[in-house]
């Protein structure tokens, strides 16, 4: 059987067979900070779902050079509900702009990537070399 639909016609009793495939993780938040006390980069981040998720890859630039990885976090695999994680990056000597952006690799090694987070770690009286 074949229909017609013309320009903004809505024809509700029709199924189409047209699902939209859902998005292997759903980043909800990804945020860094610089924690002056202990030293480190703190990053965090959240999911509000997973599908077939396998592990986040933290990977770090600093001021400007290649990405590189820094840390394996483990994913929930498969979930619908809000999952947090952090990371904590004690690897920081110099003085600096520190990017950070998540790898998403799935089990069935499809990758995503996160936006980039900027962390400025700026220690008073420490030259940068």
């Amino acid at each position: 059987m074949n229909f017609t639909v013309t320009y903004a016609q809505i024809i509700e009793d029709i199924d189409i067979g047209f699902k939209f495939k859902p998005l292997p993780v759903n980043l909800t938040r990804f945020d860094g900070r610089w924690n002056k006390v202990l030293d480190i980069n703190e990053l965090t981040w959240e999911t509000a779902s997973e599908i077939n998720s396998d592990y986040f890859d933290v990977q770090r630039s600093f001021k400007g050079s290649e990405f590189e990885s820094v840390g394996k976090v483990t994913a929930a695999g498969n979930s619908n509900r809000i999952t947090s994680y952090a990371f904590n990056d004690n690897e920081i000597r110099l003085n600096g702009v520190y990017s950070y952006r998540l790898r998403q690799v799935d089990f069935d090694g499809t990758e995503t990537y996160s936006n980039i987070v900027d962390i400025d770690v700026e220690r008073k009286g420490k030259s940068e070399h």
